[in-house]
């Protein structure tokens, strides 16, 4: 019952809510924004999401994750709500900030909330599940929005979306607090452990063409004359809904390290493969490549935070896994700004992004494996 309401809750939250990744790069570009003001406006979103990542973390276990839930979803049905009002570059950036910051916490206490549901023998395959309400999203949304933009209906989408969004919101009420946690004593928990390293690195790795898409895919495949320049995202997002619960078993059967090893392959080819991508089928195997990765990423990167946190630390846990995460994405839009005031742009950008998960592949293979854990693999 409560998983179910879960999902079905985020559901109506996270595609609503992911309308603005289609439709207001075209808008800003309409008005006459160049390439770099667009990637910075949508980068304002990923900044927004580095800097709370760790507080919503520590906010989650102290004051208890159903909370922080609800809270979040107000904030993101409130900036949305703005969506339909704001114009301009300034004021679209706080907006969209605002709304990224109701994300990370929604993302963060909705996974340590996940992870009491669950039994520890699926833990990692069952939390990680919920991402496919977020692949679901990101097929869906960003290339209905751009459908609606191409037939006329413009920011009033969002106040449509809102409606959504308060009927995920009402549901959140609904969960049993019998699952929630919080540790309301002051906690010593610091902000980065050191064993968390690895798990960074990858994040933020694997994170970057996350960053760069984010702020230039749907512009650069507008410009290359693809017909709806959402199609990467609804690639990706489709191959994940598909592989996301399979590469969730693999690590909780075979460990984390292991399954990184395709999953930094595949990064990386499709990354190469969206750079070159002037033809929709090229975008789509790029973006096929992408998703089969992007299956494992979450899994991988949960997983190996998770090994290093207790139950009452896992909001922490995921807030560090969110701040890995929106650094990688961060600093992906940084590239992709960087890359269009330059001219390369989109195609440089990713090239840098394939490059990154390959690189740290060695430190995440020779991270320990706590004593306590033991997969398929492990030596006994």
């Amino acid at each position: 019952m409560a998983w179910g309401l879960l999902l079905i809750s985020f559901l109506f939250i996270d595609v609503s809510a992911s309308l603005p990744l289609g439709w207001l790069p075209l808008a800003l570009a309409r008005e006459g924004e160049s390439s770099a003001i667009v990637s910075l406006v949508m980068g304002s979103a990923m900044f927004a999401a580095l800097f709370g990542s760790v507080p919503v973390g520590f906010l989650a276990d102290r004051i208890g994750r159903l909370p922080t839930m609800r809270y979040a979803t107000g904030l993101i049905l409130i900036s949305m709500a703005l969506l339909s009002f704001a114009h301009g570059v300034a004021a679209n950036a706080v907006v969209m900030a605002l709304r990224s910051i109701g994300f990370v916490a929604l993302f963060t206490a909705e996974f340590a909330y996940a992870g009491e549901i669950v039994s520890a023998e699926r833990l990692i395959s069952s939390v990680t599940t919920l991402g496919i309400i977020g692949n679901l999203a990101l097929a869906v949304g960003p290339a209905s929005a751009v459908w609606l933009w191409q037939h006329g209906t413009g920011r009033e989408q969002y106040a449509w979306a809102d409606v959504l969004i308060a009927i995920g919101l009402l549901l959140l009420f609904f969960l049993p607090a019998r699952h929630d946690v919080r540790s309301p004593r002051r906690s010593r928990t610091i902000l980065m452990r050191s064993a968390w390293l690895p798990a960074l690195a990858f994040c933020v790795a694997t994170q970057l063409q996350g960053g760069i898409n984010g702020a230039l895919a749907v512009l650069t495949f507008h410009h290359r004359g693809i017909a709806n320049a959402a199609l990467l995202f609804t690639a990706i997002a489709t191959t994940v809904i598909v592989l996301r619960y399979p590469a969730g078993r693999a690590v909780d059967i075979y460990g984390p390290r292991l399954v990184a090893i395709p999953t930094a392959i595949f990064q990386s080819l499709g990354c190469i493969i969206a750079a070159m991508a002037w033809h929709p089928l090229w975008v789509i195997a790029g973006g096929v490549c992408l998703g089969i990765a992007w299956a494992a990423v979450i899994p991988v990167g949960v997983a190996l935070f998770y090994e290093k946190s207790s139950r009452k630390t896992r909001g922490v846990a995921m807030g560090a896994y969110n701040l890995a995460a929106n650094l990688g994405a961060a600093t992906g839009a940084l590239v992709a700004t960087l890359t269009a005031a330059a001219g390369p742009g989109y195609t440089l950008a990713m090239l840098i992004a394939a490059l990154a998960p390959l690189s740290v592949l060695p430190f995440v293979l020779t991270s320990p494996l706590p004593a306590r854990l033991k997969y398929a693999w492990s030596p006994e």
